[in-house]
């Protein structure tokens, strides 16, 4: 892994994750998400829209989404895929997920090498 420093010697970019070896039905999940706006009725931000990811909880083998997560929550969950991540799953996961009607969300990890 390679960094670039500036000319005082500092980091301006530190590069992700990289690996090269490709593994064996692991799949990204990349989660559903909603668009939101800022809190208020201001005229300048009526139309301005940012998606936010949601997250996924996995309980008792039923699958939940959850925008705004609690500690608590995500402690009971079985399993938790982030919102607004890319999530490295398996083949058990994603086969769950495809079955709960997420796997328009599911993309193969088939190009290498591939960054986290």
């Amino acid at each position: 892994m390679a960094y670039t420093y500036n000319q005082t010697g500092a980091i301006y970019n530190q590069p992700e994750t990289e690996y090269t070896d490709a593994p064996e039905g692991k799949y990204y999940f990349t989660g559903p998400t909603t668009s939101e706006g800022p809190a208020g009725g201001g005229r300048l931000f009526i139309r301005f829209r940012l998606d936010r990811g949601i997250t996924l909880l996995r309980q008792n083998n039923v699958w939940t989404e959850i925008r705004y997560p609690t500690e608590d929550q995500t402690g009971a969950a079985d399993y938790v895929l982030w919102g607004g991540y890319k999530n490295v799953i398996n083949q058990e996961i994603a086969d769950q997920l495809t079955a709960a009607g997420y796997g328009a969300y599911i993309i193969p990890i088939n190009e290498w090498p591939y960054t986290v």
